[in-house]
């Protein structure tokens, strides 16, 4: 499976599949997007609060929505993704959890 293959068998066509398997291959791309992604969306998030420090915004404030919107947008696949991950390497669907 390929970068894009993954991206799109885990946010698209697998979003919260507990059911089958996930391949070696898909799930290090997707970590690997999840990585970069965040990095990226780190430095966008540091450069915005770096610019309206002054501003009324708080940046602990706007630092918490930013995690819980990113953990509502991607707890859902990592999960599906890890169970589906445990199963085929053999190991029980609840020790993902």
């Amino acid at each position: 499976m390929k970068f894009g293959q993954a991206i799109d068998s885990v946010l698209f066509k697998n979003y919260f599949n507990l059911e089958g398997k996930a391949t070696r291959s898909e799930y290090w791309w997707f970590m690997l997007f999840f990585i970069i992604f965040n990095l990226f969306a780190g430095i966008i998030v540091g450069i915005i609060l770096g610019i309206t420090l002054g501003a009324d915004l708080n940046p602990d404030t706007f630092s918490l929505y930013y995690t819980l919107g990113l953990l509502a947008v991607f707890i859902l696949p990592l999960l599906g993704l890890s169970v589906r991950r445990f199963a085929d390497a053999g190991r029980g669907r609840r020790e993902a959890i």
